[in-house]
């Protein structure tokens, strides 16, 4: 829906899954580790957190997926 009103999306999977339909080689996609371990997280919260808000901070761009798509 976000993707279809041209809001921003911060898109995140586990390590190891199968893409993200249609839109994986498209747009950018924050993997984390599926252990969840303490170590692990201490790396991937603050990842995560440039992620979301490097979505936030480029929600004006021209580059979202539909207008990707009409290229």
């Amino acid at each position: 829906m976000r993707m279809a009103f041209e809001k921003p999306v911060a898109l995140i999977r586990a390590q190891g899954t199968l893409p993200i339909f249609d839109v994986d080689s498209m747009l950018r996609v924050w993997e984390y580790s599926p252990n969840l371990w303490r170590s692990t997280l201490e790396s991937d919260i603050p990842a995560l957190t440039v992620h979301i808000k490097g979505a936030w901070e480029n929600r004006n761009s021209n580059k979202s997926y539909l207008q990707i798509l009409k290229e």
